[in-house]
């Protein structure tokens, strides 16, 4: 499981901050099962920053949003 800052959409880099299709290149080269893209700046909240990922990546992909919590292995829950 990847959980990835995504502070803006693969059209506007951000310097220190990650945008979606870094995202989708990260979770690809680790070999990540799923990707949880975080962090989201008002821009990358807007965008289809999914899809964006999505180039680069072949696993799941979820949008994060505050108090999400997913089912990782068994009976582990990470919120």
């Amino acid at each position: 499981l990847a959980v990835l800052d995504c502070s803006f959409s693969s059209h506007q880099p951000g310097g220190s901050h990650m945008h979606a299709e870094e995202c989708g290149k990260v979770a690809e080269k680790a070999n990540a099962k799923k990707l949880v893209l975080s962090h989201f700046y008002e821009a990358a909240d807007r965008s289809n920053v999914v899809a964006q990922a999505r180039r680069f990546f072949s696993g799941p992909i979820i949008k994060g949003k505050d108090l999400l919590t997913l089912q990782v292995g068994k009976g582990t829950q990470v919120a």
